[in-house]
């Protein structure tokens, strides 16, 4: 949450590996908004930082994922590095932080936020909406037709 610990990381060579996910948004608050209010999202969007060049200005190593498929190379030099590094995993905002634990409240204020105007709305039904995320979610198949309307 606080950028000057990876100062304090490399000033002390602590052997920490610190992992961001890079999506220019507060997207958990996209989601809290949305399940837990039934309102469009507010006030979520970021300014894109370069994580990784933060990390290197501040002297640690640093990595970035940008394809899923680098991911377990990306980790595995990262973890054999000594010492602190950084590595920022850039992920789409529009994820869904929940899938079979989403209770059928949330999934009906989703839909409610959708309905009210919620700007990202066909991004965020077509992940929440995956196959695989719905037959998990009691929630999502009760609400599927409310929530597929805006994909």
């Amino acid at each position: 949450m606080g950028l000057g610990e990876l100062a304090t990381l490399a000033q002390y060579d602590l052997p920490v590996k610190v992992v961001v996910l890079r999506n220019d948004s507060l997207a958990l608050e996209v989601w809290e908004q949305t399940a837990l209010l039934g309102n469009p999202q507010s006030g979520c969007a970021l300014h894109p930082v370069d994580f990784a060049a933060v990390a290197r200005a501040c002297g640690l190593k640093a990595f970035r994922v940008d394809d899923p498929a680098q991911a377990a190379e990306v980790f595995a030099e990262a973890m054999a590095t000594e010492g602190p590094c950084l590595i920022e995993c850039v992920t789409d905002p529009y994820e869904a932080p929940f899938g079979e634990s989403l209770q059928p409240s949330h999934a009906q204020h989703i839909a409610q936020a959708f309905d009210r105007g919620e700007p990202a709305a066909r991004k965020m039904a077509r992940n929440l909406l995956e196959d695989d995320r719905v037959a998990l979610s009691p929630a999502l198949q009760q609400h599927y037709d409310a929530l597929a309307r805006h994909r």
